[in-house]
């Protein structure tokens, strides 16, 4: 039987997160984290709990946040194999979330965090400079931007970082920045916006209207219509795990009527990132 150790200083979401992997016939192991008890891997001794364990299955964000990236991969990284405990937990999104939120309260800039990154990969056994070369975690180059543009597809606009901050100034430069690249690389003045991730706030679709924008779209699931919010438009989000019954359901008007999912966010924290406690239904 797997063994895993569920670390979480919200004693609530521990005790679901522990009730849900017993009932999947896994032996779990609970601990409160640094906020309750003094941590034996923050002080460099070796944690009973975590050697016990076959697999860390959640950690507290508060972690990274306060800069303790260092004894995180300490602690995770020699009992992390992707192959067999990647499927069975949700490790990959806290790990996730505790790095991000760690270059967030750093201020890093996108070299360093670049360079945080590297690392990460090299303590994990991962190919980094494999992941660049095959071009993974970017879309597109200038040069293709360009290509496309000319062969005439439509480029519109998107806030520049993928950031949605929360005051106007930050916002509308965002736009402009997006804007101005866009206009570079294709020639064309787009009039048409996308929130990234879905962050809709009101007064976004007012800074919008005041940047000459003619529409924008979330990420709710949906058919618009005449009666909608040209700021505040649902789409079709298609991906790869959508099956061609799914899209044919769309095509025809029935995708409307399914079953929805969390879609996006209605509050951002202070560097504009979607806070996912605060994801909502469409």
């Amino acid at each position: 039987m797997t063994r895993v150790l569920v670390v979480h200083h919200d004693l609530d979401l521990a005790g679901q997160e522990a009730d849900s992997l017993r009932r999947f016939g896994y032996d779990v192991i609970e601990c409160s984290g640094p906020n309750w008890n003094r941590c034996p891997v923050l002080e460099g001794r070796p944690c009973d709990l975590a050697e016990r364990a076959d697999v860390l299955v959640a950690i507290s964000g508060d972690l990274g946040s306060n800069g303790h990236v260092e004894e995180i991969i300490e602690l995770v990284a020699p009992r992390y194999d992707a192959e067999r405990h990647g499927p069975a937990c949700n490790a990959r999104r806290s790990a996730q979330q505790t790095i991000v939120g760690f270059a967030n309260a750093e201020g890093m800039s996108s070299k360093e965090k670049d360079a945080l990154a590297e690392r990460l990969a090299g303590v994990v056994g991962v190919d980094y400079a494999e992941i660049k070369r095959k071009r993974l975690l970017h879309l597109m180059n200038a040069e293709e931007v360009r290509e496309i543009a000319a062969a005439g597809v439509d480029i519109q606009l998107h806030t520049h970082r993928h950031r949605s901050p929360p005051d106007e100034a930050r916002y509308r430069a965002e736009i402009s920045t997006n804007r101005e690249r866009i206009v570079a690389l294709s020639g064309a003045t787009p009039r048409h916006f996308c929130y990234p991730s879905g962050a809709w706030m009101p007064r976004f679709s007012n800074w919008l209207g005041e940047e000459g924008l003619l529409s924008a779209t979330t990420c709710e699931p949906g058919i618009a219509n005449a009666r909608h919010d040209r700021f505040r438009l649902p789409r079709l989000l298609d991906h790869s795990g959508m099956t061609p019954v799914e899209f044919d359901a769309w095509l025809s008007g029935l995708g409307a009527l399914l079953p929805r999912r969390p879609i996006g966010s209605h509050s951002v924290d202070a560097d504009g990132m979607p806070l996912v406690s605060q994801f909502v239904q469409a």
